[in-house]
């Protein structure tokens, strides 16, 4: 494995990764690997740019998004591609996307369960 590779591979911590899929989808397995592979394959790429949504992103902005997805961002991204149930007609194009807004939203969805439990919390504790 390469450096960049083994970096990547590292910062995700992939290999808490595989062990969370281990006993789910063989379905679920396969994405966490394509989107593994697609990100270490652009991490590696001398591409310009790269076509994020409906807009050409230069190769800084997407690597720098890349360089800072966590091991949370990919389960994620993993689930999301999972339960997505419509046709995707490109499929590197997708999976790249999801990639990259992963690490720009994870945060908020971060927050948004935090505080979810935090009102649930509230409400359980007014009830008693």
């Amino acid at each position: 494995m390469n450096e960049i590779a083994e970096n990547f591979k590292n910062q995700i911590d992939f290999d808490v990764l595989e062990r969370r899929f281990e006993d789910g989808s063989p379905v679920e397995r396969r994405i966490l690997g394509e989107l593994t592979d697609l990100a270490i394959d652009v991490l590696q790429s001398k591409a310009q740019t790269y076509r994020i949504g409906r807009e050409d992103k230069t190769r800084t902005v997407v690597e720098s998004c890349l360089k800072k997805l966590t091991c949370e961002n990919m389960e994620q991204t993993v689930h999301n591609i999972f339960s997505y149930d419509k046709e995707i007609s490109d499929p590197f194009a997708f999976n790249l996307t999801a990639l990259y807004k992963a690490s720009l939203t994870c945060q908020t969805q971060s927050n948004a369960k935090v505080n979810s439990e935090i009102r649930e919390e509230n409400e359980w504790a007014e009830a008693v």
